[in-house]
């Protein structure tokens, strides 16, 4: 039943259904000859065979076949000599009708009629005895059991933005030499990019000094050399097998077979599915023979590798002169395409070629399965202990360290920490404690203990959320525009290297060459990596070292293995500031689960920053022009003394950002800020663009027209003077990256100050020894700024009350309440600070900023002010170095 089932699905009559009581009466006839049926029962078979009598061919006959109480006959004739000559049956099972009509003729039935068949193009075929090359070369792999493959490829494929595609390429070489007999397999690789960089990485795996064991090796680019035993290896593997078949196994085979979906949802495997195996045969799109040589072509299109993907393989007999004794097989490769990426290759098969292996300079992993038990032991007990030592040190000799311990125990959700800041002047505790629920924390003076400091929750669904929120932006390509590419991106302002600019826009060829392990150390005590600086756009190499501690255990071939005790980034310099980072493995404390104590209304709650944060990125992320309108107050008692207005725009382009501000309202002093003594009562007004590296700006005193030039003038009537003044001006960056630059542009060119007044800060300024680092010369007590914060859901106020007076250790007090808004579609909309201080009298500082307008390009009115100062700056006094 299942052969026949099987043999009408193959040849496609899908439509064709055999039904079941067919078999069962073929069952019962063959059951029923043979002695019995397949469930034991013995049918009622009689079978009778008469003559009907003479024809005029000859005789005829009857065979009737009695099953249970159904007969069935079959017709029969034959010649006058009893040569069979027909059979003729009309037989009904039921569901199932049978009928059967043959005849013969045995008079021309002759050897010499199949003649017929014999194909017209006879002389084209090749006789298998003519391949005795090829059987020869495969007798002598079958007894030799060694053999070498070699493979020579090149990818090319597309990287960059949609519209803006490049073309690049890999060439991938590899050699195998498989030695089965010997048990020695070696695998070499090697990937070029189009500028010749390249990754090499050499395997093999040979017999050992032990009774049949096998020791494995890796060589990387000939920096990173390291073996492994069998024991080890085996071992290695127990442990990952015995935690991946417990059933909690992070490998989930549909996930990998999804990555091949191009080719399980592709026309063959569809119709192979579906049991029309003849698709398998239409991929055979050329197949040539001749002697000692087979070529076979076969199409790939329908397994959805492209167009135009073909495999050519030549199975080849031929010894020719200066080959490869063996060279069986070559296969070539050719237009595999998968969406912008275009692979070919050829593949051979050569004889074996035995070249000695050299062991030294590989250092031994005999302590990896032990460092895999530390790692699954963390993993599956989920608790542990890691010690914090950080320093950080500037050129001018000042450091900055961290130093504590903390704990989690992951099945209990619970965790403590404790930690050291230490600077110049100062030390500063961090006091940490946290649950399935929440963050808390404490800041204080460390040499005050006595004092509470700052004391601070947040919600872990709050850190979730802003977490999970970032993560998605960073799929967003504006996002990704603003923040993480080299142009234009904050993230992007750190010098990438080249090399890592080309991998981000997606050339990986740039990752080849890279040489990202530069150098490996190895002892007892510890291994070091060494990270090649310019491969992540750093000025200096970066050294990790895994440090290994007192405590032992033995290994799977006996030896005694020192554990980790902790990992560590050797101190490296980064332009000037040294930094070092050691983390250390330490056991569980399961009695130390809390460290404070204080109640909880005694906490500040942060966790609405989580939703300021995310509403002030989304609302940098969503739009590409910022429009924003801004006043400044300073009030003495109750007399406004100080009105400032700002008018402020952020633009986004293709080249990054572009800015706009406008001050008006700057009170113009006379002798301070304004030359001229007889005007009171003035204000200036400056704008400001920063565009493409450079600043533009153009100040204007509109004093107007006062006075006539003589008394001629005045008695004729004559035109009154327009005292106005405007400078215009540009600035290149890097000569507003000099402090004495910078500060003349703000005080100078920007407020107008006068060359006296600005002469002396400049000269107090010269006398100042600058440097990297720490230059304070009192204690700031960070821990008494935050006073308190509050949301409000229903109106989306946020608000923070700081205390800078606290902060600068003065008697004077001096306060600061910062508040922010949102609206609806979760976009920041207005920002507001208001500060006061006191020293006897009392002055009110105040700055409001209100989102006016946001949208994908600048209003007109915008867009006109903007031009207007970069033209007349550009055609103004120029500053650069």
């Amino acid at each position: 039943e299942t052969i026949l089932d099987n043999v009408i699905e193959v040849l496609g009559k899908d439509g064709v259904t055999i039904p079941s009581s067919f078999y069962e009466t073929v069952e019962k006839i063959f059951g029923g000859l043979m002695g019995g049926s397949s469930d034991g029962a013995s049918p009622e078979i009689g079978v009778n065979f008469a003559e009907r009598g003479e024809t005029k061919e000859g005789h005829a006959f009857v065979c009737t076949v009695s099953l249970d109480e159904n007969d069935y006959d079959i017709n029969m004739t034959s010649d006058d000599d009893f040569n069979l000559t027909s059979v003729q049956a009309n037989l009904d099972f039921g569901s199932v009708q049978l009928d059967l009509d043959l005849t013969t003729d045995l008079k021309t039935v002759t050897l010499g009629s199949l003649s017929q068949f014999v194909p017209e193009d006879k002389d084209s075929y090749v006789s298998l005895v003519n391949m005795h090359g090829v059987f020869k070369k495969i007798a002598h792999l079958a007894s030799a059991k060694a053999f070498d493959v070699s493979f020579d490829g090149a990818l090319t494929y597309k990287y960059g933005k949609e519209g803006e595609k490049k073309d690049d390429a890999l060439n991938v070489s590899a050699f195998a030499s498989l030695d089965i007999g010997e048990s020695d397999y070696r695998l070499s690789l090697e990937a070029k990019g189009a500028e010749n960089n390249a990754e090499k990485i050499d395997l093999a795996y040979l017999p050992s000094t032990l009774e049949n064991a096998q020791t494995a090796y890796l060589n990387y680019n000939d920096v990173y050399k390291v073996s492994a035993s069998q024991t080890t290896i085996d071992a290695l593997i127990g442990k990952v097998e015995d935690a991946t078949n417990g059933g909690d196994s992070a490998f989930d085979a549909k996930k990998l077979l999804g990555l091949f979906s191009f080719l399980t949802d592709s026309e063959v495997m569809n119709a192979i599915a579906e049991g029309h195996y003849q698709s398998v045969l239409n991929m055979i799109d050329d197949l040539q023979t001749s002697n000692d040589k087979i070529v076979a072509g076969i199409e790939l299109k329908g397994l959805g590798f492209g167009e135009n993907a073909k495999i050519v393989a030549t199975i080849d007999g031929h010894e020719k002169e200066g080959e490869n004794a063996l060279h069986l097989l070559k296969v070539e490769i050719k237009d595999i395409a998968l969406k912008d990426t275009m692979f070919n290759g050829v593949l051979t098969l050569d004889d074996h070629t035995n070249v000695a292996f050299n062991a030294e300079g590989y250092n031994s992993l005999e302590k990896l399965p032990d460092i895999y038990d530390q790692v699954s032991d963390l993993a599956n007990e989920k608790r542990a202990g890691l010690g914090l030592d950080a320093n950080i040190r500037f050129d001018n000799d000042k450091s900055v360290s961290l130093r504590g311990s903390m704990q989690f125990d992951a099945n209990a959700s619970l965790g403590t920490g404790s930690f050291t800041i230490e600077e110049p002047l100062k030390k500063h505790l961090l006091t940490t404690d946290f649950d399935e629920n929440q963050v808390h924390l404490q800041y204080q003076d460390a040499d005050a203990n006595n004092e509470k400091g700052t004391l601070a929750k947040l919600s872990i669904r709050s850190v979730q959320d802003l977490v999970s929120y970032i993560s998605s932006l960073t799929k967003n390509e504006r996002f990704q525009n603003r923040f993480m590419t080299p142009f234009g991106g904050v993230i992007g302002e750190v010098a990438l290297s080249n090399t890592l600019s080309e991998v981000l826009d997606g050339r990986y060829s740039s990752l080849l060459g890279m040489n990202i392990l530069k150098n490996y150390t190895f002892s007892d005590a510890q291994s070091v990596f060494t990270i090649n600086a310019k491969a992540l756009g750093l000025d200096k190499d970066l050294r990790f070292a895994v440090n290994y501690g007192s405590k032992t255990s033995l290994s799977e071939s006996g030896e005694v293995i020192s554990k980790v005790d902790s990992l560590e980034l050797l101190e490296t310099d980064f332009n000037g500031v040294k930094v070092g980072l050691k983390v250390t493995l330490k056991d569980y404390d399961a009695s130390l689960t809390k460290r404070l104590s204080y109640a909880e209304e005694e906490y500040n709650d942060f966790s609405s920053v989580s939703d300021l944060t995310k509403a002030l990125l989304n609302t940098i992320t969503d739009f590409d022009t910022y429009h924003v309108k801004a006043s400044c107050d300073v009030t003495l008692w109750t007399a406004n003394i100080i009105h400032l207005d700002m008018d402020m725009l952020a633009n986004y382009t293709n080249q990054g950002w572009e800015y706009y501000l406008k001050l008006s309202n700057i009170p113009l002093i006379p002798a301070v800020n304004s030359q001229y003594s007889i005007f009171y009562g003035y204000t200036r007004s400056v704008e400001v663009v920063v565009k493409d590296e450079k600043v533009y700006l153009l100040g204007v005193n509109p004093f107007g027209k006062h006075g006539y030039l003589t008394e001629e003038d005045r008695a004729n009537n004559g035109e009154k003077i327009d005292w106005t003044e405007t400078n215009a001006a540009n600035f290149s960056f890097e000569y507003l990256q000099k402090n004495e630059n910078l500060l003349k542009f703000m005080l100078g060119d920007l407020l107008n100050v006068q060359p006296y007044y600005l002469n002396q800060i400049k000269s107090s300024d010269s006398k100042v020894e600058t440097s990297k680092g720490f230059s304070l010369s009192q204690k700031l007590a960070y821990e008494k700024v935050l006073e308190s914060t509050s949301f409000d859901s229903e109106t989306s106020d946020y608000s923070m009350t700081l205390n800078i007076g606290a902060l600068l250790n003065s008697d004077y007090v001096v306060k600061a309440t910062l508040g922010a808004k949102t609206n609806n579609d979760n976009y920041l909309t207005q920002v507001a600070i208001d500060a006061f201080a006191f020293a006897g009298v009392r002055v009110d500082f105040s700055l409001y900023l209100e989102l006016m307008d946001v949208g994908q390009t600048m209003s007109e009115s915008l867009k006109t002010s903007f031009d207007k100062v970069v033209s007349l700056g550009e055609s103004g006094t120029t500053h650069s170095l």
